[in-house]
């Protein structure tokens, strides 16, 4: 149940239950306090009511939740009579980073939605679905990516290594396989329906929403290093860049494997550990930068979704420039283009491809919408500008 979920999730550790229990009591109450207040609403205010549908999902959800999951943490005799920890909470740094990410873009963009006079409730109600929507597309990227693994899985096993068939591990996340693009499409895919649904200013929403994702992106990035994944291309040892990954990481195990013989293989071998590119560090520190950049420019733009085209733009070539010294091939490629000559100036193995990787091939499109949506925008902008001068 619950402590297994997010033991595998998170890392946390529970011994006895007495958590779970108080959890499953705390939402059921939440639910039907939610629900009570809704219904007084509704029948002050009928249609009117702000978000009714949203908050009588909501509302069910929690209580259901609550009254189901607590039924078997209260009696199911499985999870035995111990009301207390034994052992201490164990947190992941890698959860804590992702969950510290989301916090810090969501408080963020509240505080843009009142600066520019919008309203902060609804951009809350909009955090919850876009995060919906990202954890789903940044599911399904890495699904399309993986996608013959899946299959395998499924209906191959034993190609994968699996004694049985295995067919729900496309829906276990929490094991890792998430990819931002994914999510940043989706995000923005349901964020946007969201906003022409309630007949919201869209592009106002999205500018106020945007400032806040490259300071998440930099917590999460972070978590991304803490956890091994996401990591780079071989470093020669003798190379002051590069940072070691241990041989009981994914990086030890790939860079290993793709490294073929040499003094440098001998060493790790030795040594216990590779050297890579810290491209988690690298994508960090530029989202910190990109971070910066919109906090001065929101102040002096001179449309409306001229913030969300900056970031577009920005991250794409971020983005794109970084996937040449990122290592871990699992990402997929549209197709493979090397060159010795560029790769051995960088400082990158010569054999490894430089081009084109599926999210450089997303960060092209991106790119070319933001030119796009600019031309767009811009010209739309000046028109309404010359119509309310000519008034």
């Amino acid at each position: 149940m619950l402590k297994d979920f997010l033991k595998e999730l998170f890392g946390i550790v529970f011994h006895g239950v007495s958590f779970e229990r108080i959890l499953w009591v705390v939402l059921t109450v939440v639910g039907i306090v939610m629900g009570v207040r809704l219904w007084r609403a509704y029948k002050k205010s009928g249609e009117q009511t702000q978000d009714f549908s949203f908050r009588l999902v909501m509302s069910g959800l929690l209580t259901l939740a609550g009254l189901y999951f607590g039924a078997q943490a209260w009696f199911d005799p499985e999870y035995g009579r111990n009301l207390f920890f034994a052992q201490p909470l164990v947190l992941h740094t890698y959860g804590v980073c992702i969950a510290v990410g989301f916090v810090f873009a969501i408080w963020i963009a509240t505080i843009e939605a009142r600066r520019t006079l919008l309203d902060p409730a609804r951009m809350l109600d909009l955090a919850f679905w876009v995060l919906i929507a990202g954890m789903v597309g940044s599911r399904i990227v890495f699904m399309m990516v993986e996608w013959e693994s899946y299959y395998n899985r499924c209906f191959e096993p034993s190609l994968e290594g699996l004694s049985a068939p295995d067919c729900m591990a496309l829906l276990r996340f929490w094991e890792g396989g998430l990819v931002f693009y994914g999510g940043l499409i989706g995000a923005g895919l349901v964020g946007i329906y969201y906003l022409r649904k309630h007949n919201m200013e869209v592009t106002r929403y999205v500018d106020a929403a945007v400032v806040g994702i490259p300071i998440g992106q930099f917590f999460g990035r972070l978590g991304c290093l803490s956890a091994g994944c996401c990591h780079g291309k071989y470093v020669p040892s003798e190379r002051a860049i590069g940072i070691h990954w241990p041989d009981n990481t994914a990086a030890f195990d790939v860079i290993l494997r793709d490294l073929g013989q040499g003094a440098d293989r001998a060493l790790f071998m030795a040594e216990r550990f590779v050297s890579a590119h810290p491209t988690q560090l690298y994508e960090s520190g530029a989202s910190l930068m990109l971070f910066c950049v919109l906090l001065f420019v929101r102040t002096r733009k001179q449309f409306n979704g001229q913030i969300a085209i900056i970031y577009m733009m920005s991250y794409a070539v971020i983005r794109g420039v970084i996937e040449i010294f990122r290592g871990d091939k699992v990402r997929g490629f549209i197709f493979e283009y090397t060159n010795p000559a560029i790769s051995e100036a960088l400082g990158l193995p010569v054999g490894e491809p430089l081009l084109f990787s599926t999210s450089q091939f997303i960060s092209v499109l991106m790119f070319t919408s933001g030119v796009v949506l600019w031309v767009v925008l811009s010209r739309r902008s000046g028109a309404k500008q010359e119509t309310t001068s000519l008034v």
